[in-house]
């Protein structure tokens, strides 16, 4: 394993290079990072130093010897390239920590300042520097596997008869995986399987390691940010389908002008401020409502193209996911925001089946919104009220409209008359449903594996009744004299 990496509480000292990498132009520097963010300290004697950070982050401050701001350096550079006996590292999205000018006042009499650079992205052994753009991107994320249900081990007991009983001999192992599949074609993002596996020197304990990775790589460069964008709407699709948190396990880019040996693509591992990486795994599985088997290639894309439509509607409703903690009113709050912006996303896109008012669509319309698109087979509509108003409700699920609005505005209007907590939990449940429902049937997923998924979690199933073979609720059927 390369030693040129950033563990939390290590300390590189080196040197940071602003511009081009060449004798004399490097400033004494050090690396540190805390969590999952890196930054780069650099002493300077004081805002005169010859030192060329001296004045880095000084927006805003007129000097005597420089009125028209032409002679220094003021703004930090973006993409920096630091170096040390470790390697190489480039730093890009370089920016000031924001100190304030009483600060710098303070400390200039003690002799010197610090300034201190947040960076955006570490990117580890890079030969390219001046650049915040790559080729290829790659990244490994929990449980991605398990969602492509492409990487398997298999085991069968090899048994023999000892004294008329039967004992296991043995046990052989197979395991298998992909190789690759393609999901995007143009964005040349694919899904690839690997594994080792490596027995230790005693032959009684093997130890299988499996290496799946979604990439996507380009002819062009495009930046950071933007390049990590798809990879973190495929982990956004693992955990509405979960809906549990899918951390990543690594991030890695590349550049056609930086390759390894032979030729070959070299994967420079990157710290993120953005997107952290763990290295605790969570082995256990997850229940999966769809995968990737129900929405195949095409479902992936859609994905894509709805994640970059209608981000003001899924980013409440992920938060709610990722949050470690939380108050339930908060989650409720949350998840009817991300519903009732999804209703109006559907209302302008679909303005013929939709309701709206003024261009706005408030929760129990835009809930009315989504569940007329969601096929019947999953919910328990009632059949009675499809067509009403207008014809605009194709569907109807008035019992789950009217408790999440209740306690919605229960909880938004506090004070009213108390909070019935109870309802607050199942309102919550039932909104799960309606947008994992809602996002499976819109990837490709059939309607009945996912009722049949939804239904073998008891938080779910006790909120879908049976339907009749036309796909509406059973009616409680009436007790004879």
């Amino acid at each position: 394993m390369s030693d040129n990496t950033l563990e939390i509480g290590q300390v590189r000292v080196g040197w940071l290079y602003p511009g081009e990498v060449k004798e004399g132009a490097g400033i004494p520097a050090t690396l540190v990072r805390k969590g999952h963010r890196v930054q780069a300290l650099i002493p300077v004697e004081g805002w005169r130093s010859s030192n060329p950070a001296a004045r880095w982050g000084t927006e805003g401050i007129v000097f005597d010897d420089d009125p028209e701001r032409t002679e220094y350096q003021y703004e930090v550079p973006g993409n920096m390239y630091f170096i040390d006996n470790h390697g190489m590292v480039l730093l890009i999205g370089c920016r000031d920590s924001g100190f304030k000018k009483k600060f710098i006042s303070v400390f200039q009499s003690l002799g010197g300042i610090l300034q201190k650079i947040s960076v955006e992205a570490a990117v580890f052994s890079s030969r390219a520097y001046n650049t915040n753009s790559f080729n290829g991107y790659r990244t490994e994320i929990e449980n991605l596997s398990q969602w492509f249900q492409m990487n398997t081990i298999k085991t069968r007991p090899v048994c023999e008869e000892v004294d008329g009983a039967y004992r296991v001999k043995s046990v052989e192992t197979k395991a298998s995986s992909a190789g690759e599949i393609l999901i995007d074609e143009s964005r040349g993002l694919k899904f690839k399987s690997d594994f080792t596996v490596v027995p230790n020197s005693s032959s009684t304990k093997v130890v299988y390691e499996s290496h799946d990775v979604l990439e996507s790589y380009r002819d062009e460069t495009i930046p950071f940010i933007k390049g990590m964008k798809e990879h973190d709407a495929i982990r956004d699709l693992l955990m509405i389908s979960s809906w549990s948190v899918h951390q990543f396990v690594s991030i890695a880019v590349s550049r056609d002008n930086d390759r390894g040996d032979l030729g070959a693509i070299a994967w420079r591992n990157v710290i993120s401020e953005r997107w952290e990486t763990t290295k605790n795994i969570d082995v256990d599985n997850k229940e999966f409502i769809f995968t990737y088997n129900d929405i195949e290639p095409d479902g992936v894309r859609k994905w894509l193209e709805i994640s970059e439509k209608y981000p003001r509607a899924l980013n409440p409703i992920l938060s709610t996911i990722r949050w470690e903690s939380g108050t339930v009113e908060n989650e409720l709050f949350a998840l009817c925001a991300g519903v009732e912006a999804l209703g109006r996303y559907i209302a302008r896109d679909y303005p013929e089946k939709s309701f709206e008012d003024g261009g706005r669509a408030y929760l129990q319309d835009a809930l009315q919104n989504i569940i007329n698109q969601i096929p019947k087979g999953i919910l328990p509509y009632v059949k009675k009220g499809e067509g009403d108003r207008e014809g605009k409700v194709v569907y109807f699920l008035p019992e789950w409209a009217d408790k999440i609005n209740n306690s919605y505005n229960s909880v938004k209007h506090y004070g009213d008359e108390e909070i019935n907590y109870d309802d607050v939990l199942k309102s919550i449940e039932m909104l799960k449903i309606i947008i994992i429902s809602w996002v499976g049937t819109q990837l490709g997923a059939n309607p009945k594996t996912l009722r049949n998924r939804l239904i073998k979690q008891r938080r779910y199933g006790e909120h879908l009744p049976d339907l009749t073979r036309g796909g509406y609720k059973k009616e409680a059927t009436k007790k004879s004299e």
